[in-house]
């Protein structure tokens, strides 16, 4: 991963770049504490998980999904990773249904 000159991220998975403006590392065992600090806003449980639609894996903040272990604290990879695949298709789900609905407000 490097940040180029327009200040973008761009990690390289299977030899291809994928340009981002925000990156989260997620390693470690325990919800991070930083997160209701730097966050305003964000509802978390009292051991500091972030809470979640179970379904969706979104927060209480439109558009922002969390999984893993910052949600259920120390758990295996395999539900992290679940927790991702779910909150990338619900992401993508909902950017794309709200491009539709623009894209269709344009046109009339």
């Amino acid at each position: 991963m490097h940040q180029d000159a327009d200040d973008l991220f761009r990690l390289k998975i299977h030899n291809k770049e994928i340009p981002c403006d925000t990156v989260i590392i997620a390693i470690g065992q325990t919800p991070n504490p930083l997160i209701k600090m730097s966050t305003p806003g964000i509802e978390t449980y009292d051991f500091g998980g972030i809470k979640v639609n179970e379904e969706t894996m979104e927060t209480n903040m439109p558009l922002i999904y969390a999984g893993g272990d910052a949600v259920t604290g120390a758990a295996t990879v395999i539900k992290a990773m679940g927790a991702g695949k779910v909150a990338s298709k619900e992401n993508i789900k909902t950017v794309h249904s709200k491009k539709l609905k623009y894209i269709q407000e344009e046109e009339t």
